[in-house]
Formats: C-alpha cells, structure tokens, sequence
C-alpha cells in the first residue's frame, strides 16, 4: 500500500509542490514560465501548490492569521514564543524573498501543547504550509525546496543536523523516540 508523505521543512527559500517529475533542474522563474498545465508522462508537471513570498509580505505577517502570508502556512513547529521570534521575512536586494528560520534553545515543539508530550530530544523550528490534501496526499507528488546555509552561521559539525525530515500525515515517525534527551 501506497503511503503519502509530508515534508517538515526546517531552512528554505520556495517551496513548489508538483505533480510528476521536472525535465531539468532549471531556477524558479524557468519553471514558473514553463507550461505547468500537462503532467503527463514526459510533459512539464502540473504545479499543485506553490509557496512564493510576495514583497509585501513581512515577518510580522508571521503573528497576523488574516495575513497572506499565514494563510500560507498550517502550522509552524516552534517553541512557546510568538512566530516572529524564530521565523522572518527577508527580500535581500540581490536575491529572490527567504523564509529565515531560527533554532533556539527553547524550540521545542510541544505536540497538543501537553507537557507530557513534550520533544526534549533535539531542537527543531519547522514552517508547513498549507496544502490541499485530497490532491497533495493523492498519487506521487515531487517536493522541492531550495535550502542556504547563513556563512556567518557556519554548522558545528560535530552536530546531528537533519534539514528536512519525513512524516506520514497523522505525524507518526520511525526511528528514534522524539522524546529522547541524550
């Protein structure tokens, strides 16, 4: 049996959701450009969802559920303080709008906000978007993100980083208990 994945975001710029594989691994803008309607075997794939920032959004945005912006996103992964204080909104002149995310001591994610079920064993900030599941969760879907690393941030080797994790729907996971604080 067939089952449908979910991607929990930790660091990315774009996210496009698309039905069927790329032809190529062309930028944003050529893919944007390109036919999105087809997806059949060979054609260009049928764009399902897109998560573009506009200009006008901004980090505050983050805090406004009536914003454009929240209404992008189902859920963001955090520790108990407001959105903005781990996640903003950058449009660097050079470059296409980012989502920053910040992974503080405190981000730890408290699933149902029961303290019981607090995840102690690793830090995490994640921002999902939100997705049509009957066409999402449908078939085989390519997930595609753009990840960049902040140079005045180098990673600490020594640390298990893991930048994208998968998730079957009802958030059921293998592998190690997330509430594990060795």
């Amino acid at each position: 049996m067939q089952q449908a994945l979910l991607m929990a975001i930790f660091l990315f710029a774009s996210v496009s959701l698309a039905v069927g594989p790329l032809s190529g691994m062309g930028s944003v803008v050529e893919e944007r450009n390109a036919n999105t309607n087809s997806g059949a075997a060979g054609g260009a794939p049928k764009r399902i969802f897109d998560f573009t920032l506009t200009p006008n959004m901004k980090t505050a945005d983050l805090d406004n559920p009536q914003s454009a912006l929240s209404k992008l996103i189902a859920y963001i992964v955090k520790g108990a303080a407001k959105a903005s204080a781990y996640v903003s909104i950058l449009h660097p002149s050079n470059a296409a709008s980012q989502i920053q995310l910040a992974i503080r001591d405190d981000s730890i994610f408290i699933p149902g906000g029961n303290p019981a079920n607090a995840q102690h064993g690793f830090r995490r900030t994640d921002v999902n978007p939100a997705i049509d599941k009957a066409t999402t969760l449908t078939g085989i879907t390519t997930w595609y993100q753009t990840i960049r690393l902040d140079s005045k941030a180098p990673l600490v080797l020594t640390h298990g980083y893991l930048f994208a994790s998968i998730e079957v729907p009802v958030s059921t996971h293998s592998g190690s208990p997330l509430l594990d604080t060795r």
